[in-house]
């Protein structure tokens, strides 16, 4: 991924998915908690993220592309298969 702090976004071209999740979590200083029937395997994205979006946004994406839903408490977000 390519991270542009000072143009204000994340990059991804082909990334796989748990890999955008892990520069995600640095950014907004959270933790993900993946359901054992979760799986990200082979899924990639292309895209950019704007690093002031609302972090709803960013995981309302994740979950239309990857089929999940998502909670959020406090620094958790916790993924689930729908």
């Amino acid at each position: 991924p390519f991270i542009s702090w000072k143009n204000g976004y994340l990059t991804f071209e082909d990334t796989p998915v748990i890999e955008a999740l892990k520069q995600i979590e640095r950014y907004y200083n959270l933790s993900f908690n993946f359901d054992e029937e979760v799986s990200f395997q082979g899924l990639t994205c292309t895209g950019k993220i704007i690093l002031s979006d609302n972090l709803d946004n960013v995981m309302t994406t994740l979950a239309l592309i990857s089929s999940t839903t998502y909670k959020k408490e406090d620094t958790q977000i916790y993924i689930y298969k729908k």
